[in-house]
């Protein structure tokens, strides 16, 4: 979906007056869960990052910060928005998630600080080759979480009331065997993974995955590496305790 973005459409997809009530509450409790991330990890691996939307958080917590977006539009945006917050700790990168096992930046990171990829507001459902993207994300070796939509009807219309909202107007929903997969002839193509489909891609690379929902059509999957959400306050306070 790469395309929308670079020629400007997918700016609507981003515009608070485009988004439902459902679609709020998402990005409000998404926001949340990540700012616990963001206490936790000490470098946090934003995927599909846009223009770096937890960079901030992330510089004000004294964290590693990397960003990752396959629109270079959108990397060059987030480059002059925080010229001044950027070092060899924050960085913005062109790349797309099917090679970020390769990129150097995460690679240094991971043998020797406490790392997590994040990957928001189904920035997943938008990767072209998910099957390589699973398989590159698994060889990274470091905790993850995902955060995309639910495959009920209910989070389908919603999705389809928010892109129409959005400008894409002929959207079309369509069950398919992996995913429920939204499409429109401007370019709009977005998937929601259903789960035992997700669950069977990462095992073929021995990698267990849980699921938890949030919000009212949001879900995220992480890894067993990762702290399950549940505990992430009683972790937090043994921090301050600490």
């Amino acid at each position: 979906m790469n395309n929308i973005y670079e020629s400007g459409l997918g700016e609507e997809l981003i515009k608070p007056e485009n988004y439902n009530d459902e679609i709020k509450l998402y990005l409000s409790e998404e926001a949340k869960l990540i700012y616990d991330l963001i206490n936790i990890y000490d470098s946090i691996v934003e995927v599909g990052c846009m223009y770096g939307r937890f960079l901030k958080n992330a510089v004000d917590k004294s964290k590693n910060y990397i960003g990752i977006d396959n629109s270079r539009t959108y990397i060059e945006k987030g480059n002059s928005l925080f010229s001044d917050l950027l070092s060899e700790k924050v960085q913005l990168i062109n790349a797309n998630c099917e090679e970020i096992h390769t990129i150097y930046q995460i690679k240094a990171l991971k043998n020797n600080v406490k790392t997590i990829l994040i990957f928001p507001f189904n920035s997943f459902g938008n990767i072209n080759n998910i099957t390589e993207a699973i398989k590159s994300i698994s060889e990274c070796n470091l905790s993850f979480c995902i955060f995309t939509y639910q495959c009920n009807l209910n989070a389908t219309n919603i999705r389809l009331e928010y892109y129409r909202k959005s400008g894409f107007k002929n959207a079309v929903a369509y069950d398919s065997y992996n995913s429920i997969h939204i499409i429109d002839e401007l370019g709009l193509n977005s998937h929601a993974y259903k789960d035992a489909w997700l669950t069977h891609e990462f095992a073929k690379h021995n990698v267990n995955i849980y699921k938890k929902s949030f919000g009212a059509i949001g879900t995220y999957f992480t890894n067993s590496n990762i702290l399950i959400m549940d505990d992430l306050i009683t972790q937090l306070q043994s921090l301050t305790n600490d």
